[in-house]
């Protein structure tokens, strides 16, 4: 057993080390980083759980994959980086459309969230109808527990979208000149961030309820 976890976490080093050495600046390192070491950890518990060694070291993967993205989001946020775009507008156009991924992978999560809710309820009374087994109860909450801190990341990426589309609306609106398609986009933007905000609230509501869910049986 201790012999397969160091195997594990070298795994898990190895994986880390070749996602953040190959980044063009500090701030893309840094973010990469973080992201990937957080989800290479949680990738490999989750995986030597279910898999034993192997599947830990596939999991790592999955995890420095998916950790990594985020973090990304956060080192590299398209309202950073306007020079990279020849036109105002076409800048507008980017800002849109990453503000449009996050709310569709958000509304993606509620949608999971509450699919979970469902199950979960639905668990419970057929544990107490002594219909299911105890440990199946257990790797509900298990899953639960997953799903929260999934959650909790992307209300955190969440935020760090609203505050950058904030930002970036606010210094583009101050152009003394606007073409009637660059006015068009700025609306568009606000309407993406309105979304953003509700997409927050209602995330932390079902983020919040997911985790004070009672799934405890009745005996």
């Amino acid at each position: 057993m201790l012999k397969d976890v160091i195997s594990v976490l070298l795994a898990v080093a190895l994986l880390v080390g070749c996602a953040t050495t190959s980044d063009e600046t500090r701030t893309k390192t840094e973010g990469t980083a973080l992201g990937a070491g957080a989800g290479a950890v949680a990738g490999a518990l989750l995986g030597f759980a279910t898999g034993g060694k192997k599947g830990a070291i596939i999991g790592a993967g999955t995890g420095v994959a998916a950790g990594g993205a985020a973090g990304y989001l956060y080192g590299t946020h398209v309202a950073n980086r306007k020079k990279a775009f020849a036109t105002t507008e076409a800048y507008l156009d980017a800002l849109i459309k990453n503000a449009q991924a996050v709310n569709d992978r958000t509304d993606a999560l509620r949608q999971e969230i509450a699919q979970l809710e469902t199950e979960t309820i639905q668990l419970v009374q057929r544990y107490n109808q002594r219909t299911i087994q105890r440990g199946q109860l257990t790797r509900q909450e298990q899953i639960l527990k997953k799903k929260v801190e999934e959650g909790q990341e992307q209300l955190k990426i969440l935020q760090v979208e609203i505050d950058n589309q904030r930002q970036a609306l606010a210094k583009e609106n101050q152009a003394q000149m606007k073409s009637g398609q660059t006015t068009q986009l700025l609306n568009d933007l606000q309407a993406e961030i309105t979304r953003l905000e509700r997409n927050k609230a209602e995330l932390e509501k079902g983020v919040t309820g997911l985790a004070t869910m009672p799934i405890r049986p009745s005996a």
